[in-house]
């Protein structure tokens, strides 16, 4: 298992295979995510894409949350580093 968004992928030429980042599929924060007749992405981190009041336009907003982050140390499964 890759860590983070990386994916296992087999190196070209040959059987080894290694863990590579992934590129962001989400929309940053402030960013449009959407609107009228648009396709709604996602929002990265815990961003939501709500409506701009007035438009029709949606940006990813900040979230709050009370949710505790979870930590690495919590899942029992390791991961491998990108590029390992």
């Amino acid at each position: 298992t890759c860590c983070g968004n990386a994916e296992c992928k087999q190196l070209m030429g040959g059987s080894q295979m290694m863990c590579v980042a992934q590129e962001a599929q989400c929309v940053a924060e402030n960013d449009v995510c959407g609107g009228t007749g648009q396709l709604t992405q996602t929002c990265c981190g815990n961003a939501e894409c709500k409506q701009l009041r007035g438009g029709n336009q949606m940006m990813c907003v900040a979230h709050e949350t009370m949710e505790m982050p979870v930590l690495a140390e919590d899942f029992a499964t390791q991961c491998v580093a990108e590029n390992d």
